[in-house]
């Protein structure tokens, strides 16, 4: 008579031995590093660091475009055939970086701090092609649709020698958008039921018509101020026809040097790369 020991490590050997069975489900977690690629508020913010540098010469510091963040993905996949999948995911995203210019002007100086962060939450809807390569290689080819959540902060800190005049103001708005993703994922069998990842994908999502809240306080010599407009728009424009630039305001900017104005936009398309496990059930 076989003992209990016998009879579970037979079983055991049958299990790890045995095609999965289908459908079958899987959950993949990774987190790697995204690019962006050129939007509004790169270009504004550059263009108003050359702004200051061609007019007045003695522009210090530097713009820091958002290009790098960090990213995060989880998906449950349902897989109908070894070649076959639907997958449905959640991610997150972070973007953000601190830049500080400023210039001097016979006895005048000015200081800037930009610190604008994104945040983006996209949930996803992926079809996927599964291919082998060697018996414990296989490639992920996937594409698919998702709705992306952003949330978009930015504080812009000036400070001035002038009767030491400063103001900060804060916008903050929160937006959602149709967008389309696309990657190739190579995945290591580690086991039967764990997969080491190591994927690349690129994301197709714009956000445009962006409002939020906007508050602004200063402070003087004659004292301070505040106030807080509830419908407040991110606005680029190019101005003396040469210098793209970006501005905060619950209306257009109007002053004759200004052209090409419109309502900004974030085109948050880019790519990323990344590393994680899949887990198959």
């Amino acid at each position: 008579m076989l003992s209990l020991k016998k009879i579970l490590i037979a079983l055991a050997f049958f299990g790890a031995s045995t095609p999965l069975a289908f459908p079958s489900v899987s959950i993949k977690v990774t987190g790697g590093m995204g690019f962006l690629f050129r939007n509004d508020y790169n270009t504004g913010g550059q263009g108003i660091y050359e702004y200051y540098r061609s007019s007045y010469g003695a522009a210090a510091g530097q713009f820091n475009p958002l290009r790098l963040g960090a990213e995060f993905c989880g998906e449950v996949a349902l897989a109908f055939s070894k070649r076959l999948a639907v997958g449905l995911g959640v991610g997150y995203a972070r973007y953000a970086r601190t830049s500080q210019f400023g210039y001097e002007w016979s006895f005048f100086s000015s200081a800037e701090t930009l610190k604008p962060s994104i945040r983006l939450v996209p949930l996803t809807v992926n079809i996927h092609y599964y291919t082998p390569m060697q018996r414990r290689l296989k490639t992920d080819i996937y594409v698919g649709a998702g709705y992306y959540l952003m949330t978009f902060d930015h504080d812009w800190d000036v400070k001035t020698n002038f009767f030491s005049y400063e103001t900060s103001q804060t916008f903050g708005s929160k937006k959602g958008a149709l967008g389309f993703q696309a990657g190739i994922c190579f995945e290591i069998a580690l086991t039967p039921q764990v997969a080491l990842i190591v994927q690349a994908n690129g994301r197709l999502v714009k956000f445009a018509e962006i409002s939020g809240v906007l508050k602004k306080t200063g402070h003087w010599f004659m004292g301070d101020w505040q106030e807080e407009n509830g419908s407040a728009y991110f606005w680029f424009f190019v101005r003396d026809n040469e210098f793209a630039q970006i501005l905060f305001s619950p209306t257009e900017p109007s002053e004759t040097e200004f052209s090409v104005i419109r309502k900004g936009r974030l085109d948050l398309s880019g790519v990323s790369a990344g590393i994680g496990l899949k887990f198959i059930f």
